[in-house]
């Protein structure tokens, strides 16, 4: 039987009346309750995603109203007449005039207009830039959302999806997107399956993540660090400096290296030396 301050929590959440949830739960009779289909649960980490996407939309939204706010006033200012604000047509616009102006004094505004449209698109180019670069932060917090929601929930105490995330970039995994699809990528080939389409985006999370020992599979057992997880013999041992070595010495007593445990080695091994390669 569900405790009532359970029962509580999952009314608040679903904006439903408690203590009609509790009467349908206790109830021995088989009963139905409506549940609003209005209502979307979101985790902090969805919510915060989400928010992002947001704000970066609206600045990529911002980038674009400049451009046409400069090319407005610059077509204003030099008497330009064309549809639209689009800026290869407010560019050809202005070339046509300097061409015309030209025949009046050829040199002089033959000059002048050279150089305000070399100014101008320069600073089209620039906002162009970064109106780019939102758009490929856009992407990059998309495609990152969707790998997070695709890493196993049951990871063993003291990893998260995105620690896994941050371990499988740093051994040569990539997620972009591609043709509308979000692929993983390995030393910058896609990972395919043997009729070259690629893999789903789960399988690879998952199957690294088993591979690793990072799946809680319930048995209750958990690797330690022990003692003397950096060397053995006398006198003072010489500490990894990469992930691979530091990956070897912490086998070497038959631990796993997908553990919280090995996660806070590498932490103590790159605080100690801030040289320390994840790479390689």
């Amino acid at each position: 039987m569900l405790k009532k301050e359970t029962i509580q929590k999952i009314a608040a959440t679903l904006k439903m009346d408690a203590a009609a949830l509790e009467s349908a739960i206790t109830d021995t009779a088989e009963k139905d309750i409506a549940i609003p289909d209005n209502i979307t649960v979101l985790t902090a980490e969805e919510l915060a995603t989400r928010d992002r996407a947001k704000e970066l939309a609206g600045r990529k939204a911002g980038e674009t109203a400049s451009i046409e706010m400069l090319i407005k006033d610059k077509k204003k200012e030099l008497g330009l007449e064309f549809e639209g604000k689009d800026p290869d047509t407010f560019i050809e616009a202005l070339q046509q005039k300097a061409l015309a102006d030209a025949k009046i004094a050829p040199d002089e505004k033959l000059k002048e207009k050279d150089k305000t449209i070399s100014q101008l698109q320069k600073n089209i180019q620039t906002l162009q830039n970064e109106k780019q670069q939102i758009e490929q932060k856009v992407s990059q917090v998309k495609v990152e959302a969707t790998v997070l929601k695709s890493i196993p929930s049951n990871l063993k105490a003291g990893m998260d999806a995105e620690e896994v995330l941050t371990l499988m970039k740093a051994k040569g995994y990539d997620f972009t997107e591609k043709d509308g699809q979000i692929v993983a990528v390995k030393n910058g080939e896609t990972i395919a399956d043997q009729a070259l389409n690629p893999r789903p985006i789960k399988d690879v999370v998952t199957e690294y993540a088993t591979e690793r020992g990072w799946i809680d599979t319930g048995t209750g057992t958990r690797s330690g660090r022990g003692e003397g997880s950096s060397g053995g013999g006398s006198g003072a041992p010489t500490k990894p400096t990469k992930l691979s070595d530091a990956e070897k010495e912490w086998v070497k007593d038959g631990k796993k290296t997908g553990t919280a445990d090995f996660s806070r080695y590498v932490d103590e091994l790159r605080a100690e030396n801030k040289e320390f390669d994840l790479n390689a």
